[in-house]
């Protein structure tokens, strides 16, 4: 922007308008350069809307979710036992900090016999609830089916059950996926933690941005049959067999293209081509809007009714992480498959939460929103300033609800997920595969 703001001004002096003009010329110099400072500010600042924000609640209106083959489902979750409460930071006994749980790749976990049997046993349990119990996998499934698929109204602050407006809930396409999905993940990771009374307990990531490990990026060998410890718990059967490793997730993915058999790289050309999307989508996404997604208030209209999506189109504004997010969800399911045109389950948002593997890839979604605030923002003389989340009161004080290992329903703001720190989280470092990327 400043470099179009000179040349057009430089041009300006070169036409001859003589010494008399040079005043003028000085004025409209620095009229331009401020106009400059001021969009670039505008552009890299966070940004600030004055609006309401939104209540995604799983109280009150709730509708069945349509699919390509079959019945709609019923993605509904059970009413509460109890009066909501509301979210507090976790602490230990003593009230002091919490007890830390650490989420490590899940190419290197894999490797611990005694943690892939915990993993198991968890989601065994998880698997054995009734349906009745919001804890239950079911339930664990329909949070992201109703949430995420239009299931509910949109509501007004504050919870849980505030007024409804007149517009479908979507928590997809917009600033809401990444505080949402990190809120989702917390209380499912301390369901299966409760399960086995193991406190410390942590989902592992799915680190397939990482192109330095040579398995890193392939489906993670403990979600596969076949495994040496039992893992029968972290299996689906609707995973796509043309994807199993030896294949690398490629994230600059075509499924069209793949199915017309226009996709033949080679190892080599996917990691570098990984790189590259890697740095595109989260490297240069500088502001909260690119990162994060677009704002979403009382009355935005995210659904896909609200546009055409035979012709391509998507709702919303997805930032450069769900973007990149989407790659591993398409690549992972059954796309192609003429017996499974939704391509279930991780192709598809609907059934995507049907399968472990799911939450150990949006353990790496959120890992690399912690990561995306480390890296210099490259734009300020210095280059230092870290990238910063939205600072709008219409994002921190968005609400969620979801149910807590206690099966409570809790609410939630936006604010209190900006933290992973304060939540007990914290992720094994792997900034050397990192650094492939942010400095590709």
């Amino acid at each position: 922007m400043a470099a179009t703001c000179r040349q057009h001004i430089f041009s300006m002096q070169g036409e001859g308008q003589g010494r008399g003009n040079a005043g003028v010329v000085q004025m409209k110099f620095l009229w331009a350069v401020s106009m400059c400072c001021a969009l670039l500010c505008i552009q890299y600042l966070p940004y600030s809307i004055s609006a309401e924000p939104v209540l995604a609640s799983s109280l009150g209106f709730c509708k069945t979710v349509p699919v390509l083959r079959g019945a709609p489902l019923h993605c509904c979750l059970p009413p509460p036992a109890r009066k909501p409460i509301r979210f507090k930071y976790p602490t230990c006994e003593s009230g002091g900090p919490p007890v830390m749980r650490e989420r490590k790749p899940a190419h290197v976990v894999q490797n611990d016999p005694e943690y892939v049997r915990k993993y198991n046993l968890a989601y065994s349990r998880m698997k054995a609830l009734p349906d009745s119990d919001p804890r239950s996998f079911l339930n664990q499934w329909r949070v992201h089916c109703s949430f995420c698929n239009e299931a509910f109204k949109q509501r007004e602050i504050p919870g849980p059950l505030g007024k409804a407006t007149g517009v479908l809930l979507q928590v997809h396409f917009s600033w809401t996926f990444l505080p949402w999905h990190r809120m989702y993940l917390y209380y499912h990771e301390r369901i299966l933690a409760d399960l086995i009374g193991d406190p410390t307990f942590a989902l592992p990531f799915w680190n397939w941005d990482n192109q330095l490990d040579p398995i890193a990026s392939m489906m993670p060998f403990m979600f596969l049959p076949n495994f040496p410890v039992n893992n029968s718990a972290l299996l689906d059967a609707n995973r796509n067999a043309n994807h199993m490793p030896p294949k690398i997730l490629y994230l600059g993915y075509n499924g069209k293209l793949e199915a017309e058999g226009k996709l033949n790289l080679t190892d080599e050309q996917i990691r570098y081509e990984n790189l590259c999307v890697m740095y595109n989508q989260v490297a240069t996404k500088i502001s909260a809007r690119s990162f994060l997604g677009g704002p979403y208030v009382v009355g935005t209209d995210n659904t896909a009714a609200s546009v055409n999506v035979s012709a391509g189109e998507t709702p919303g504004e997805s930032g450069g992480m769900e973007i990149v997010h989407n790659v591993a969800h398409e690549w992972t399911g059954l796309i192609n498959d003429p017996a499974h045109p939704d391509n279930e389950d991780m192709g598809n948002f609907i059934y995507a939460a049907r399968d472990p593997i799911f939450y150990s890839h949006h353990s790496n979604v959120d890992r690399l929103w912690d990561v995306w605030k480390t890296i210099p923002d490259k734009v300020t003389i210095a280059g230092n300033r870290k990238r910063v989340d939205y600072t709008s009161s219409d994002f921190l004080d968005s609400e969620f609800t979801f149910f807590d290992e206690n099966q409570d329903m809790v609410i939630v703001k936006i604010r209190d997920s900006l933290d992973n720190s304060k939540l007990g989280i914290k992720y094994t470092d792997v900034s050397e595969a990192d650094n492939l990327w942010i400095n590709y």
